[in-house]
């Protein structure tokens, strides 16, 4: 039961520092998006070598973007699944709980039963 309880505390302790991480990428995609508006909004109102130079940096931006958004679709994918083993894991201490309190009432039981 000991074991179990460290396995659930050290799986709710990754769960708890997925889920800043995540927030810290939906952070960093919001000040991305950000940039790339900026630099679009520059684009239109400069010379053809700014205009060129400025949309280098709008496309590594746009790049930026789909990396974030890949990876916080891998971060959240990866806190469900921390999720599902954090409750296959309290299912299995529930049903050991109940095989103990089971056989802990047989034995009680039979101790009566011996003694009628």
């Amino acid at each position: 039961a000991r074991r179990g309880e460290l396995e659930f505390h050290s799986a709710e302790q990754q769960l708890g520092s997925q889920l800043d991480k995540n927030a810290e990428l939906s952070r960093e995609l919001a000040s991305a998006k950000e940039t790339i508006a900026a630099l679009t909004a520059k684009v239109e109102n400069n010379n053809t070598q700014r205009f060129s130079d400025q949309r280098a940096e709008a496309q590594r931006q746009q790049e930026r973007i789909q990396a974030l958004e890949e990876r916080l679709s891998a971060d959240q994918s990866q806190v469900s699944r921390h999720q599902e083993a954090k409750i296959e894991l309290i299912k299995k201490q529930l049903e050991t709980e109940y095989r103990t309190v089971l056989t802990a009432m047989s034995a009680s039981r039979t101790r009566l039963e011996a003694s009628l």
